[in-house]
């Protein structure tokens, strides 16, 4: 017989005794074809096959021949999945169907950040996520890596040790049921294709905001943060609020006398996005609206947030409050809209249900009819924030409608940060750029709520895990020194989680972006004391799930290189301190290890980066910043010496590192080439 075949109930493997090669299926979906076993670098073949039925399973035996002995290895195919029992260390390799918009994560916990730029893939994942579908590809066991990705076939192949026996399964529904939300694809087609980078009135501001200190701001990031990735403004909620008055309908004639519209015009002018804050679920005082319509008013409850509360389950107010409110928005131009006070009016519902005008409705069902609604008033392709910050029900009930959701409460002071970013990035990291984007609120860049150290911790943290910046401060007053730290976080890049579960909290937090593009392959660690007191941490790289043969570190804020014996990487940190560690494979040739441009080290700007042997010369392109001093740190190699460069205004050497710098007047893509023998 040519081929075995072993089914039970979705799952189907076939094993084709002419090539020895695995098929897996479950349903109509294949999942993983020519597939062969491997021993000692050497396919396998098989001589025999046949199937039984087992209790909870099919069971196919496969015999192959090791040497003078005739030895054979088992698959069963049961309810849950396909397990195979090889009874010896075995390799398992071959294609699988998942490509485009799939992810490799990991279903474990680790008690350190996993994030990922490209399409990338450790030793550390066993599951190929589908973005789209929220289904994967799962195999568990003792195994080493479980997976590879192939550039020239735009697949993710297995490729996996068999140490004992593995468990391959197809799941469906994995965010659904583990998170229990309706799940939806984060939506990429907004005016931000990746998380926003913008400046918030609230936090610089506060109630001492006016229309010509927003517009001052604006004028000064176009002309100095806009060209290193600063592309929108929020307007809070101060618009419509004074210290004890509030109307949802009438914006506050003091602060904004020539209007909305007027501010977000000017805000276009200046080449920035203007985005606007709403929360028109309460209201701090009874407006002549209220007074009209009574009936759309659930109770009064005094909170921060406003006195009177509306009842969602009117129609008076899903049908004509809430599109009048709504329509305002377009009307000004703002495209941007964070939707804030959703948490206490679903909470208010709950105190006082049996005022409700529908009170058999649900409280979930409420918070995503209101969401539903306004969804279809803005727009399908409206980016909007959801600012719930408080718990699960709040930030994941309508996930699937927000781009992006804030996921803690104020961040003002250090404890703060660490508990209502830090902390609270642990929790929600998952669904980062999978589901929406994790909100973190604002990077205080003023020395009166952050030290230099506490404020590179800041924007590093929030940088490395591609989470939006938002800027917290009055910026023309801020010192150059500090506004220098957020040019090297900004922009964002279009990074993703790597892990599927929650992260556990430590006082050093941990995190390993790995880097895989055409252009870049390497990883980038930092390492965050969050406490005042001095901690020496030691990092592992494979803890880490970083397979770097010989791996070379370079540490961003010291411009330090070294060398990491035993895989190891001992970092002593001053408190509130966090080092960045760019880990690349150390080549037996000159080699870029690190640029000034980003805290990530040259994934943002450099677009070519290639070495000639042969006329031993390391060509790069790279995108300047106009008016910004751009520096590449490069490792020269045993036996050689630098020679020249073109296109650069410095070269010195230090310590066996080349550094090159360069000044452009304008923002431009430039070629460089640095020549040695």
């Amino acid at each position: 017989m040519a081929c075995q075949y072993a089914t039970y109930t979705d799952y189907y493997v076939k094993l084709d005794l002419e090539t020895s090669e695995l098929l897996i299926r479950k349903g109509e979906r294949l999942l993983a074809e020519k597939l062969v076993f491997v021993k000692d670098g050497q396919k396998l073949y098989f001589c025999d096959a046949f199937t039984e039925r087992a209790q909870k399973a099919n069971v196919l035996t496969a015999k192959y021949q090791a040497g003078a002995e005739l030895r054979e290895l088992t698959i069963s195919v049961g309810n849950q999945g396909v397990s195979i029992n090889p009874r010896e260390k075995l390799g398992l390799k071959g294609k699988t169907t998942f490509g485009e918009g799939v992810r490799a994560m990991s279903t474990n916990q680790h008690d350190f950040f996993r994030s990922g730029y490209g399409i990338t893939c450790t030793p550390l994942d066993d599951m190929l996520f589908d973005t789209q579908a929220d289904c994967g590809l799962v195999i568990s066991g003792e195994t080493g890596r479980c997976y590879r990705f192939n550039h020239e076939t735009n697949l993710f192949e297995i490729d996996v040790l068999i140490q004992k026996e593995v468990f391959i399964k197809f799941e469906e529904n994995i965010y659904a049921d583990r998170y229990d939300i309706t799940y939806s694809p984060v939506n990429k087609n907004t005016t931000f294709k990746k998380p926003p980078v913008g400046w918030m009135t609230w936090y610089a501001l506060q109630f001492d905001v006016t229309e010509e200190r927003v517009l001052n701001n604006a004028k000064w990031l176009s002309e100095n943060l806009n060209r290193y990735g600063v592309d929108t403004i929020w307007i809070d909620w101060e618009w419509c609020h004074d210290q004890g008055v509030a109307d949802n309908l009438k914006p506050d004639p003091n602060r904004y006398p020539n209007g909305m519209k007027h501010v977000a015009d000017e805000i276009k002018k200046y080449g920035l996005v203007p985005s606007l804050w709403i929360g028109f679920s309460t209201e701090r005082t009874e407006t002549d609206y209220m007074k009209e319509h009574p009936e759309i008013v659930l109770a009064i409850d005094p909170y921060w947030c406003g006195d009177y509360y509306f009842d969602f389950s009117h129609p008076t107010y899903m049908n004509e409050y809430l599109p009048m409110a709504l329509k305002q928005i377009d009307d000004w131009g703002f495209v941007g809209v964070k939707f804030d006070t959703l948490g206490p009016g679903i909470r208010a519902h709950e105190r006082h249900r049996e005022k409700m005008y529908n009170p058999d409705l649900s409280s979930r069902r409420l918070f995503r009819d209101l969401i539903k609604k306004t969804r279809e008033i803005l727009g399908k392709d409206r980016f909007m924030l959801s600012c719930c910050a408080v718990g699960d029900a709040e930030v994941l009930w309508t996930c699937d409608m927000f781009e992006a959701a804030r996921i803690g409460a104020d961040v003002f002071t250090w404890e703060e940060f660490v508990n209502n970013t830090v902390g609270r990035v642990m929790r929600y990291y998952p669904f980062h750029n999978v589901v929406f984007y994790n909100d973190p609120d604002c990077v205080i860049a003023r020395e009166e709520h952050s030290t230099m150290e506490q404020l590179k911790s800041r924007a590093a943290f929030v940088s490395m895990l591609g989470l939006p910046v938002t800027l917290g401060d009055d910026m023309p007053t801020l010192p150059e020194e500090r506004v220098e730290i957020m040019r090297r976080s900004i922009p964002v890049l279009d990074i993703h989680t790597m892990d599927f579960c929650r992260t556990g909290k430590k006082d050093v937090v941990i995190t390993n972006l790995t880097v895989d593009t055409d252009i870049h392959k390497y990883n980038l660690v930092s390492v965050f004391n969050t406490t005042d007191k001095d901690i020496t941490e030691t990092v592992y790289l494979d803890c880490l799930g970083i397979d770097t043969k010989v791996p070379i570190a370079y540490e961003y804020y010291s411009g330090v290189m070294q060398e990491v014996d035993s895989r190891i990487i001992t970092s002593v940190l001053k408190p509130f301190e966090t080092k960045i560690y760019a880990i690349r494979e150390k080549t037996a040739c000159p080699q870029i290890v690190s640029t000034n441009r980003h805290v990530t080290q040259g994934i943002i700007e450099l677009k070519k980066d290639e070495w000639n042997e042969l006329k031993r010369t390391l060509s790069l392109t790279a995108e300047l910043v106009g008016q910004d001093l751009y520096t590449v740190s490069v490792r020269i190699a045993k036996g050689y010496q630098f020679k020249a460069q073109k296109g650069f205004d410095n070269a010195e050497i230090a310590d066996g590192i080349l550094k090159l710098s360069v000044t452009s007047d304008k923002n431009e893509t430039r070629d460089f080439e640095i020549v040695f023998e």
